[in-house]
């Protein structure tokens, strides 16, 4: 099992979600600068914080369905469209029952990084062993 793939996937998205909120937020406000530095900053941090905290119950039923996974003989791609899906309903369940006016803008930054970051590394199975020769 390639559990390096889960937890890069998890904490990149972690990373690149706050991100890309702010880029957005900052399109969206049409002041590409950002209002301050330092508030950016402080909001980065806080939102590593919050995010990892709530990315916690997606992040254990991910690698519970990834041990699933594993044991029942899925291609590694397969795989990976199915926990990048996880993680992608995840952000937007989670943000769902939090609520609030910018929550659907909070899960499009969070999930487009996931939807990239899991396209882009690899998978090795156990399963697959055309994955474990590449």
């Amino acid at each position: 099992m390639n559990w390096i793939y889960l937890v890069r996937l998890w904490i990149l998205m972690l990373i690149s979600g706050p991100i890309v909120f702010m880029i957005e937020m900052a399109i969206a406000t049409q002041n590409p600068s950002g209002s301050n530095l330092f508030t950016n900053i402080k909001f980065y941090f806080l939102a590593l914080v919050i995010g990892g905290l709530f990315s916690i119950p997606t992040f254990l039923f991910a690698i519970s369905l990834f041990v699933f996974l594993e044991n029942h003989n899925l291609k590694s791609n397969y795989i990976k469209v199915i926990l990048t899906s996880t993680f992608v309903i995840g952000i937007f369940l989670t943000l769902k029952i939090i609520g609030g006016t910018i929550a659907m803008n909070i899960a499009v930054s969070y999930s487009i990084p996931a939807i990239i970051i899991g396209s882009f590394f690899k998978l090795k199975s156990s399963n697959d062993p055309e994955s474990l020769t590449k």
